[in-house]
């Protein structure tokens, strides 16, 4: 069944084309020149560095953020602060034409003092799987590169529409980003829209907030078949909140699962491998029968 035929039988839209959870904006007073090329920009988010270098544009990056990993070649960049504290000296001496990042409160004060210095600042969302279609066709027009972003988005699309027509069953998962206290994803983070394209059940989306925080009883409550660790931590299956607990699925057989999802599922045009990564462990190919036995001689 074609994928565009299974979204309508849903009658849902495709979530990917959906509102953003806020529009791109200019942070501040400084714009860069009327018709300027921007040649130097520095990237306040790992998800806007990597949407730079699926546009082609990463030879321009001339500074990211501490939390910055991907691609590999952000490894030589000056680190100029974090998400919330922008080292605004150390950008300052970068001279960039602009700078790049998510738009979120706690930045804005930072952001804004770049903006004060005449430095242009443009915020993107980075919230939902929407925000990503939204906050590359920004970028790129920034950049001066549409045409990149609409192939780069028209690929990503695709992927998320076989995903979708791949709908396998509905397993009830707990996506886990904290141990102590747990924290879930909830309804409208970006792991719960994921699930729901993958056509999993979210164990956590009885709540109202899109990180909760699980005690004991509600992690017993939503009984998940599948428990993905997004922590990053070692030893997921010896030292998490759920050990000993064998009355939920997961835990009795055994399937839980550690995967950087706070990687792989930034919202940038490569979270397709998170997605693809979480498939994989939710339907994992089914083993192959044994060869029958040759026959005697």
């Amino acid at each position: 069944m074609k994928a565009a035929l299974l979204f309508a039988l849903l009658g849902a839209a495709r979530p990917w084309e959906a509102a953003p959870s806020v529009p791109p904006q200019w942070v501040g007073p400084a714009r860069p020149a009327a018709g300027a090329k921007i040649e130097r920009v520095v990237s306040l988010a790992p998800s806007v560095t990597e949407t730079l270098f699926a546009l082609g544009r990463g030879d321009r990056v001339v500074g990211v953020s501490r939390f910055d990993d991907r691609p590999a070649e952000v490894a030589t960049l000056p680190k100029v602060g974090g998400f919330t504290d922008p080292n605004v000296e150390a950008i300052v001496a970068l001279r960039p034409d602009l700078v790049l990042a998510a738009a979120n409160a706690s930045n804005r004060p930072g952001l804004e003092r770049l903006s004060a210095l005449g430095i242009p600042v443009y915020a993107v969302p980075g919230n939902s799987l929407a925000d990503v279609f939204v906050a590359t066709r920004a970028v790129a027009e920034r950049m001066g590169a549409e045409a990149e972003a609409e192939r780069v988005l028209a690929a990503l699309s695709a992927r998320l529409e076989a995903a979708t027509a791949r709908r396998r069953g509905a397993v009830k998962v707990l996506v886990v980003f904290g141990h102590d206290p747990l924290v879930a994803a909830g309804p409208g983070s970006l792991a719960d829209t994921v699930l729901g394209i993958l056509g999993a059940r979210n164990a956590a989306g009885g709540v109202d907030k899109p990180y909760p925080q699980l005690g004991p009883e509600a992690l017993v409550m939503a009984q998940p078949d599948v428990i993905i660790d997004a922590t990053g931590e070692h030893g997921v299956a010896q030292s998490a909140p759920w050990r000993g607990l064998d009355g939920i699925p997961a835990v009795k057989q055994g399937r839980i699962h550690a995967l950087p999802l706070a990687t792989l599922l930034r919202p940038s045009p490569r979270l397709m491998e998170g997605v693809e990564a979480l498939d994989a462990l939710l339907w994992p190919p089914a083993p192959l029968a044994p060869a029958p036995a040759a026959p005697a001689p």
